[in-house]
């Protein structure tokens, strides 16, 4: 079972998925909004942070399954996530009771995330390359503390966590095959072109019209904005100047205040 950290607050729940590497603890600066408006959880996906034990799924449907087992299915609920969580979060939305959901940079949407980051964040490196890699997550470089260096690689000379990892960069790159470079087109029907169950699930998305917002840095190059996808998508989007992959942390009082409005209105 995938660890579940409950924040505190009251209400109907929150739940925050975060991105590839990362773990719950990178929606800190995020946090304190979700509490005043509900229940706030952090998951911890496969072989991360407190998941660390558990070993990774062969694929984001897996992880998915896994994720909605560690949800509460008898309360709806909104669905945060970040990057790979963005993806997870579009999975689980169509087996959850959901209000809302709220996508940073997600996997699925975008340009497609750059293999090279992915690999790079799982093969052996000195404190300085593993800063390096973190750095090119956004335009402020001063957000990448050594202590976050310290901790991330701490975190990847764990027993097993390179390998599951690796497990979890491979699903990524298939799920992004799957939904091809159709992603963006909708067809007669409404649905995104593509295969596979991720881009059935942004199709339910948009057909359902579930309250969505997206938000997504102007210079990320992890996986780079693509305009065409808020057509496509639909939904409320935020777009952040001078901003790379993390906007929920470069952008934190922007973030925080449209995911306040945004969520309030649909509680």
């Amino acid at each position: 079972m995938l660890s579940v950290t409950s924040w505190g607050g009251s209400g109907q729940p929150i739940y925050f998925i975060h991105g590839f590497g990362a773990d719950s603890q990178s929606w800190v600066a995020n946090v304190p909004v979700a509490t005043s408006l509900g229940s706030a959880y952090g998951i911890d996906l496969p072989a991360h942070g407190q998941s660390q034990s558990v070993p990774a799924a062969a694929s984001l449907e897996s992880i998915a399954a896994q994720v909605t087992e560690a949800i509460d299915t008898s309360v709806p609920c909104h669905l945060i996530g970040h990057s790979v969580g963005g993806a997870i979060a579009m999975l689980c939305a169509a087996e959850l009771p959901v209000l809302s959901i709220s996508l940073v940079a997600p996997v699925g949407l975008g340009l497609g995330v750059d293999n090279g980051f992915l690999n790079a964040l799982t093969e052996p490196g000195s404190e300085a390359d593993i800063k390096t890699r973190l750095q090119s997550m956004v335009v402020n470089d001063r957000l990448i503390s050594d202590q976050a260096v310290r901790y991330f690689l701490q975190h990847l000379q764990r027993t097993g966590v390179r390998e599951n990892l690796r497990v979890t960069a491979h699903a990524i790159q298939q799920s992004i095959h799957q939904v091809s470079d159709g992603q963006a087109s909708v067809d007669q029907s409404g649905g995104v072109e593509g295969n596979g169950l991720l881009a059935e699930a942004i199709s339910a998305l948009i057909a359902a019209n579930v309250p969505r917002q997206v938000f997504w840095g102007a210079q990320d190059t992890i996986n780079p904005l693509s305009r065409q996808d808020e057509h496509t998508f639909g939904g409320d989007w935020h777009i952040f100047e001078k901003c790379g992959h993390l906007p929920q942390i470069e952008h934190r009082a922007g973030y925080n205040d449209a995911l306040k409005s945004f969520i309030s209105k649909r509680g």
